[in-house]
């Protein structure tokens, strides 16, 4: 895949960088500040994430943290750190992260430094009212695909690194459990476009879709997705219908990497929310080729 990338200095993350609360609000709900950072590079063989979430009250004080979940050649670590309630930002002891261009590690298992730039249109569903806040409003939340650089070093080894990945942003008032029942969303880069989608089950039983095919400077509104899941119940294909009548056919290839992303306190009794994360490859239906990921979301009621 080769696309022109733009100058990281003359580029702002707009609403993705936009700062974490620090104040306490008044309302008696969990304000929750969420980032992530989707990553692969296919020639070096590294598919990972990072994911933070922090609050200024959170319901469990344990259920704010930083994470670095990654693969290289087959080999997985994992690490999880606490950040400080209500805390500017993301950095913990080990994972640096202050919402611009810079992304790192510095852990005595593993080390990352990148560099991450906006590739297309900046994905906002905040305006479709697909994610459900705790005080009936909407959880603002933003995706924007990246380009992605810099160096991987794991089991004494140092990986160059240029490949391609997914940020998000979210906040707002929020508590997995009581928000979600289940979900959907893939998000996969072609060579001339993107395609960013949610299918999410609501607290009422009802069900919403939202999400875009996002290209540099505009998008097409996705107004359906159907999947097909495989007999791990995972994604063989999908299917997205936008607001003009295009229908696109997506079918998986191989699985690279799988992860779990956190969604809640460290330890619950009770419902929790449950998320898991593949790597895959795609073909358009007689078309182009493709690399992204795929979250399935569930809520685990039985404790």
């Amino acid at each position: 895949m080769t696309t022109t990338q733009r100058d990281a200095s003359t580029i702002e993350w707009a609403e993705l960088s936009t700062p974490t609360r620090t104040d306490v609000p008044t309302e008696p709900h969990q304000w929750k500040d969420n980032a992530y950072l989707g990553f692969w590079d296919e020639k070096a063989e590294i598919y990972g994430l990072f994911h933070w979430s922090t609050s200024p009250n959170p319901s469990d004080p344990a259920a704010i943290y930083g994470q670095l979940s990654v693969t290289v050649k087959g080999r997985t670590i994992d690490v999880i750190e606490p950040l400080k309630i209500g805390q500017q930002g993301y950095s913990s002891e080990t994972i640096r992260f202050d919402l611009g261009p810079e992304v790192g590690i510095d852990h005595p298992e593993v080390k990352i430094e990148f560099v991450t730039r906006p590739r297309f249109h900046v994905a906002d569903y905040s305006q479709g009212g697909i994610v459900p806040a705790l005080d009936g409003s909407f959880f603002n939340h933003f995706h924007q695909s990246a380009f992605i650089t810099g160096t991987v070093t794991f089991e004494g080894q140092t990986h160059a690194f240029d490949g391609l990945g997914w940020r998000d942003r979210g906040w707002g008032f929020r508590a997995e459990a009581l928000n979600f029942t289940q979900y959907f969303a893939a998000l996969v880069c072609f060579e001339d476009y993107d395609i960013s989608v949610f299918k999410m089950g609501q607290p009422d039983g009802s069900v919403r879709v939202d999400g875009m095919v996002l290209r540099e400077n505009d998008f097409d509104k996705i107004v359906d997705v159907s999947v097909v899941r495989d007999f791990n119940g995972l994604t063989a294909a999908f299917t997205v219908t936008t607001a003009t009548g295009e229908v696109i056919e997506v079918e998986r290839g191989s699985v690279k990497a799988h992860h779990y992303v956190p969604m809640g306190p460290v330890r619950a009794k009770g419902p929790a929310f449950s998320v898991v994360e593949e790597f895959d490859d795609f073909r358009i239906t007689g078309g182009s080729a493709g690399f992204g990921l795929v979250e399935h979301g569930i809520l685990r009621t039985l404790f």
